[in-house]
């Protein structure tokens, strides 16, 4: 059971789910699901936003574009902007955790 108030989605759970991914679609199905039961608010950021839709777009594959809108209507996820403090607080975590690629610390702040 999740024991939490708020869950930020990452867009690669996202992906797995929209995309039924054969090793991993029904276990984040399975997660989400939980979520929703307990109500547990769900956020997430633009950058899910632009990194799920990239593809989509790239091949005009409008059911997917179309479904990524539902799944964060139907579930009311916000979808937070990137703001100056969250562009603060990610080049302070790339500062001190080298590993970090921009859009994962930006992914990081926000939450």
């Amino acid at each position: 059971m999740i024991e939490c108030e708020k869950v930020f989605l990452d867009t690669t759970p996202v992906i797995y789910f929209l995309d039924e991914d054969v090793n991993f679609g029904n276990k984040v199905e399975s997660i989400l699901s939980e979520i929703l039961e307990n109500g547990i608010e769900m956020v997430t950021s633009a950058i899910t936003c632009m990194e799920y839709l990239t593809y989509p777009y790239k091949t005009k594959n409008i059911q997917k574009i179309d479904a990524f809108f539902a799944f964060i209507l139907d579930c009311d996820i916000p979808l937070y902007p990137i703001d100056k403090t969250i562009a603060d607080k990610a080049a302070r975590i790339r500062a001190e955790y080298k590993a970090f690629k921009a859009m994962d610390a930006l992914q990081l702040a926000t939450a």
